[in-house]
């Protein structure tokens, strides 16, 4: 609820700003501006807090922690520039009309400047004049309401003391609570109105994400029983392979079939020959086709057995959540599972069916070309300079890629999931331990006429890597379907 003539009279008074020095000017949004200021012999250090959102304008102290911008911001920074070590020699309401008038003072040579403070749902905004009321900047240029750099931003006159209390009559104050001042009301009562819609808000995302991932193992799930469906029975390949064996005395050569009974069903079969290999050879044939079977059929079981134990932990994950009301806890909750940077960093792909393998590990988006024409379009397309490279050692293999961040390091455990990655798509795999050469993409150079997405990369370090089971269970999790 915005505050009236009243309420902001009251709030003013309980503030009691004069000689507060302003050490700080924060802006932590756009709409959003607070002063750190310290009162000698008084209040000592609090915020003042201006928020100027066009449905609820309002003007504070505030108990909480101040946010910090991640880049500054035009106002907050000419600010900066102009009244810090400054003090505020008296702030009052224009004729009642929800209009601070701040006369800010220079300690040193006494020059004065002026913040208006303008409260009103729909035009609300904060304008930084010279002493003569000319406009040095306003929080929002209104070119239109000549709220801009040059123009002279004018006070209504001054009305009788008398039609100031009727104004002041017209609009009471708010209920306040026994032992609560209207400061702490409001401040209460955003700090509240906050926390209700961010928890709210946060416990949407996450639960949303929780979704998609139970979603997605499932979809996984579909897809390994299908593959299941589509083995051949390896119980029968074996069986066909002691056929052959059993029958080799009888089969002639440059036969394609062996027709005999099923020794199980009593049933015709018809066993299919190599007829470049010998008997033996096709026996073994079949054995070697079972035990790759029975191979994939564990590993397949394996994975779903992997994915049920994912499924059934995100469960309970999301039952905890569902209880969890501290806003610490469930931001703490996001960045871990979506990771602060993964929407700015999801941006900067200019593609959405994008080429190649994707994941999100710990906020760093890493790309894997699978082949040499992955490779290419990733190397021509998808990086820049300071994007780090991953390749295995003596290996032929995949290119994996390690988007960068500014003014941010890649930690060791981003490049030892990368490092997995390198490894588990390449030729090493079956080794399980390589060493990954990794440099930045700069680094690399292209070799004429030498075959598609071939690189020869300088100033390159090695980390030693070795197959981690868990670390390929969390890149899959982190795999962007």
């Amino acid at each position: 609820m915005a505050l009236n003539c009243s309420e902001i009279e009251l709030i003013l008074k309980e503030m009691n700003l004069e000689y507060s020095f302003i050490q700080k000017v924060i802006q932590s949004s756009y709409n959003t501006l607070a002063f750190s200021l310290y009162q000698q012999g008084g209040r000592g250090s609090f915020n003042l807090l201006f928020n100027f959102e066009n449905s609820n304008p309002r003007f504070h102290i505030t108990e909480k922690k101040l946010r910090k911008t991640e880049k500054p911001l035009r106002f907050m920074e000419l600010l900066r520039s102009k009244i810090i070590g400054w003090y505020i020699e008296s702030a009052e309401q224009l004729n009642a009309n929800r209009i601070i008038k701040f006369i800010l003072k220079n300690v040193h040579n006494d020059d004065t400047l002026f913040l208006y403070a303008r409260l009103w749902s729909g035009a609300s905004n904060i304008i930084f004049t010279h002493s003569n009321n000319i406009i040095i900047d306003a929080l929002y240029r209104r070119p239109a309401k000549k709220e801009i750099t040059g123009e002279l931003f004018y006070e209504e006159q001054p009305l009788s003391p008398e039609l100031i209390q009727e104004r002041l009559t017209k609009f009471p104050v708010r209920t306040i609570p026994d032992g609560c001042t209207l400061n702490q009301l409001i401040d209460q009562e955003i700090t509240n109105e906050n926390s209700t819609v961010t928890i709210e808000t946060l416990k949407k995302e996450i639960t949303q994400h929780y979704t998609e991932k139970i979603a997605n193992l499932n979809d996984l799930k579909r897809k390994l029983t299908t593959q299941l469906c589509h083995f051949e029975s390896p119980e029968l390949l074996k069986q066909y392979g002691s056929i052959l064996l059993m029958n080799a005395h009888t089969i002639k050569n440059n036969t394609e079939y062996f027709n005999t009974i099923d020794y199980n069903t009593n049933k015709p079969i018809s066993i299919k020959l190599n007829t470049n290999k010998t008997i033996a050879e096709n026996a073994n044939e079949y054995y070697a086709q079972a035990k790759k079977i029975i191979s994939g059929q564990h590993t397949i079981y394996e994975n779903m057995k992997s994915i049920d134990n994912q499924i059934q932990q995100i469960d309970l994950e999301l039952q905890v959540l569902q209880k969890e009301d501290n806003l610490d806890v469930l931001k703490k909750i996001k960045e871990k599972i979506l990771g602060t940077h993964a929407k700015k960093i999801l941006k900067t792909s200019h593609e959405k069916k994008f080429t190649g393998l994707r994941f999100n590990i710990d906020g760093f988006l890493v790309m894997v070309g699978r082949s040499a024409s992955e490779n290419d379009e990733l190397l021509r397309h998808c990086v820049r300079g300071s994007d780090m490279w991953l390749h295995v050692r003596d290996y032929s293999g995949c290119y994996v890629f390690i988007k960068s961040q500014n003014k941010k390091t890649i930690p060791l455990n981003v490049l030892v999931a990368a490092g997995n990655l390198a490894v588990y798509y390449s030729k090493a795999k079956k080794a399980e331990d390589a060493s990954v050469y990794y440099t930045e993409v700069k680094n690399l150079k292209r070799i004429k006429g030498a075959k598609l997405g071939t690189v020869i990369p300088e100033h390159e370090k090695t980390i030693q890597i070795k197959l981690d089971k868990n670390i390929l269970e969390k890149n899959e999790m982190a795999r962007i379907l």
